[in-house]
């Protein structure tokens, strides 16, 4: 509590709030996975994590979950985050969705790179003024994005050819700088933190002390392995096989996955040549370069 400029009343201190919004395909699960299973560490920092664990089993989007609804007044959900809270300093609020779905319309559609992403995050950003904000993004190379969600769009029980996937759309044309340009016009945060996917492991301590105290960071139990396994080339050819007498199962995929993990025997899926995942990688440095060249963003390296 700190006391009112000229007067003796006393008020809370500004909470403050981490909002991870994704992306999805970015080690996402991962993180949510360590601030769950570290809830009382965090809790004797004070801080208080709300993500899926959370959210999924209410039904409630994170802006449902929060009590907002279009046209809240500014701050609307600050009363509910400080009861959330606890009595916690910071809360550290974890929603991938909130970008919006990775797949668009029934064709499943990739493209463009969650659209309706600004206008989503604002109406959270908009309840939670008020608050000590930082917005948390991570992104990752187009090719191997691409190929991560071709796996997961085969999980869902979508077996069609890759090409056909990701309908002639070149990796090096795939601008994630357009959607960081979208979100850091959002009056209100303090800045967005942005790093890349494949620097996760190497951050990792570094972006749970931008969370939290360097030495409660340090404290925390990080769970091993990969959240989300992809596929590998045999898993991909096999489920497509199985599909053609059974295409309307869904768990496909899932089976083959189980059968023909990725490992030695089974490299991981990668239909890429060469050529085009090196032109891939130069233009996704080239376009980080822009993104944190953009006001109030702020790119994390190792």
């Amino acid at each position: 509590m700190t006391r009112k400029p000229g007067s003796s009343e006393l008020v809370p201190d500004r909470l403050t709030v981490f909002l991870h919004i994704g992306a999805h395909k970015t080690a996402t699960t991962h993180l949510q996975k360590l601030l769950d299973r570290n809830a009382d560490r965090l809790a004797a920092a004070s801080v208080r994590y709300v993500g899926p664990s959370t959210l999924r089993p209410t039904g409630l989007s994170l802006r449902q979950f929060l009590g907002l609804e279009d046209g809240s007044r500014p701050g609307a959900a600050e009363s509910v985050l400080r009861d959330l809270a606890g009595g916690a300093d910071t809360v550290i609020l974890s929603e991938e969705n909130l970008l919006g779905p990775m797949f668009q319309g029934d064709a499943g559609q990739l493209f463009p790179l969650y659209p309706k992403a600004d206008l989503r995050v604002e109406r959270i950003v908009r309840g939670l003024a008020g608050c000590d904000l930082r917005l948390m993004l991570s992104v990752r190379e187009p090719a191997s994005y691409l190929v991560s969600a071709y796996s997961q769009a085969m999980l869902r029980g979508r077996y069609g050819r890759f090409v056909d996937f990701v309908a002639g759309v070149a990796p090096e044309r795939i601008q994630w700088s357009n959607l960081v340009k979208r979100l850091s016009l959002i009056e209100g945060p303090r800045e967005l933190i942005l790093w890349r996917y494949e620097d996760y492991r190497a951050l990792l301590p570094r972006l749970l002390s931008e969370m939290m105290p360097a030495e409660a960071a340090a404290a925390l139990d990080a769970p091993e392995g990969i959240a989300h396994q992809g596929l590998s080339r045999t898993a991909v050819a096999v489920a497509q096989a199985w599909a053609e007498d059974d295409p309307e199962e869904a768990g496909l995929a899932k089976a083959a996955r189980e059968a023909f993990p990725v490992g030695p025997e089974h490299p991981a899926y990668d239909p890429w040549p060469e050529a085009i995942k090196a032109e891939s990688l130069a233009a996704y440095e080239a376009d980080l370069a822009a993104a944190a060249r953009l006001p109030g963003v702020r790119l994390l390296r190792p």
